[in-house]
């Protein structure tokens, strides 16, 4: 997929196409029709806005859309053979990451919210209690308490490495204070009632190169 060059308003380019490959177009046949035959034979599909196309495909689509529109770093897309319609160095750099380490411990007690999660019995009667007077345990998040700091100013790291933060009064990092582990479902947890505390850094520079279909950060240079 990638946007194609419509016309100029003034001295700006203006991209009220966008064009969908073979491999796409025939995707979107095969789903319309509930087949699971994909073989990419279809041509290329554009599609022209009367208006204006929204581009929004997340923090790592919409650059790489872009890039393979010929819209980004100059040096980059020619090295790719990619036609270059703007030089905009912008794109696909200062990439901002949120990265995180959860801190899991069995609690004693039957505070967590665990519990309540995992019958749900418990939880329609909460849900129940919430929906009569706004009360109860569903009044509350899975986590309410939060904690921003910031490294020294004179830390070494800052010697070799520039403050990533937006100010100098901006946090580097965040702790997270959980009464339940359900909202890391994507982890193997263990039984019974937890607590977490996550350290998670406020934001990770780096950046995303485009190499035609897919993206590659083994270059980036943070």
């Amino acid at each position: 997929m990638k946007l194609l060059q419509s016309g100029t308003k003034g001295a700006l380019k203006s991209f009220r196409s966008v064009q969908f490959s073979g491999m796409q177009t025939t995707f979107l046949s095969r789903m319309s029709n509930n087949s699971s035959s994909l073989d990419g034979s279809a041509p290329p599909t554009t599609v022209k806005a009367r208006k204006e196309v929204i581009l929004s495909a997340g923090s790592i689509g919409t650059a790489q859309i872009l890039q393979l529109s010929g819209i980004g770093n100059a040096d980059d897309l020619k090295a790719l053979n990619i036609s270059v319609l703007i030089d905009n160095p912008g794109v696909g750099a200062n990439l901002i990451d949120h990265l995180l380490v959860p801190n899991i411990f069995n609690v004693k007690g039957d505070e967590s919210s665990d519990k309540l999660l995992r019958n749900s019995s418990l939880l329609k009667a909460a849900m129940d209690q919430w929906t009569a007077n706004k009360t109860g345990i569903v009044g509350n998040s899975l986590a309410n308490t939060y904690g921003f700091a910031r490294l020294p100013s004179n830390s070494s790291i800052f010697k070799t490495v520039a403050d990533p933060a937006a100010g100098p009064k901006s946090p580097h990092w965040e702790v997270v204070f959980a009464v339940s582990a359900l909202h890391l479902i994507r982890m193997s947890l263990p039984l019974g009632l937890i607590f977490v505390c996550i350290e998670s850094m406020v934001q990770s520079r780096g950046c995303s190169t485009c190499y035609r279909k897919f993206l590659d950060f083994s270059h980036c240079p943070h």
